[in-house]
């Protein structure tokens, strides 16, 4: 009978430590439950496998930047996609949270359901889109181009140039 005591005990020891995490608002490896803008940043994170650089900034594997918009932002226009750049925009009327990428040959992951997107590369430059098998469907008009909205549920990765 005094078998079945260790395993019980070490069961409420681990039972004892979860309700003490969750009351202080943590989970049981130490993190802090997050809300907000940093759980946006959290949730890209997750998703694009990036890096956060600024309290609204992630690097991109692919070197492309990922900046989220605050809240109150003024919303953009297309001059707002740097020069030499390919934009994505999680908002129509390049508006929300934007990822811009440089990296010729590099493939930048696209996590947004719907939005737009600038092509403001050197003239004549042209991004392809590809699907989840990275078969370039689309090829955008040369630079400079813009489509004030994009559905991006079927483009996985932008090939800026």
């Amino acid at each position: 009978m005094t078998d079945h005591l260790v395993p019980l005990g070490r069961i409420v020891l681990v039972l004892a430590a979860v309700l003490s995490a969750v009351l202080a608002g943590t989970s049981p490896a130490g993190a802090s439950n997050r809300s907000g803008p940093q759980a946006r940043v959290d949730a890209y994170l997750a998703q694009t496998g990036g890096t956060q650089v600024a309290a609204n900034e992630i690097a991109l594997p692919s070197g492309a930047i990922l900046t989220l918009a605050t809240p109150g932002q003024v919303a953009p226009d297309t001059l707002a996609c740097p020069h030499l750049y390919f934009c994505a925009y999680s908002g129509t009327n390049y508006t929300g949270d934007v990822i811009s990428a440089f990296t010729c040959r590099k493939e930048v992951f696209i996590p947004f359901n719907f939005g737009s997107w600038v092509n403001n590369q050197s003239q004549g430059t042209q991004a392809k889109f590809e699907d989840s098998t990275h078969r370039v469907f689309y090829t955008t008009p040369p630079a400079f181009s813009a489509r004030a909205s994009q559905d991006w549920t079927h483009v996985w990765w932008v090939v800026p140039c």
